[in-house]
């Protein structure tokens, strides 16, 4: 049976949880932020988690054939040293995102809002105005 001696434990878990890299490189390398889509009678609205982020972490295209791109990225220093802090270890990164939507003819392309608030951007995409249709008879000439 395995014993526990007193002082030998506590140094040990220390030292693994510092400096010992028991995470898979592969899970930290890539930033993928959750996002929510939304549709209401008058919009489509979608919702991206970017907790830590600001509005200038953000670049949003609009293309010509009618392509929203959505791009993210915040570089940050492994040795960055903040408010005179020397990291033991820092899992905290930020890595390049991009995103492309296929936008219906049925969006109001120059009405398209975006806003960051709370670590959550905000691209609100409005429809058009559907005209109703009329029901009419031509006239044979």
């Amino acid at each position: 049976m395995n014993t526990i001696t007193k002082n030998n434990w506590f140094p040990t878990m220390m030292n693994d949880f510092f400096f010992n890299d028991f995470m898979p490189k592969t899970q930290s390398q890539y930033t993928t932020p959750k996002m929510n889509i939304t549709e209401t009678d008058g919009a489509f609205e979608i919702e991206l988690a970017a907790p830590g982020m600001t509005k200038d972490d953000f670049t949003i295209h609009l293309t010509d054939n009618n392509t929203l791109e959505l791009k993210m990225e915040k570089k940050q220093s492994n040795e960055e040293k903040k408010d005179d802090k020397s990291y033991l270890r820092k899992e905290f990164s930020y890595q390049s995102y991009a995103q492309t939507f296929t936008l219906p003819d049925t969006i109001a392309n120059d009405d398209i809002k975006a806003t960051m608030a709370d670590g959550i951007l905000t691209i609100t995409l409005p429809k058009k105005e559907e005209k109703p249709k009329v029901d009419k008879m031509i006239e044979i000439l």
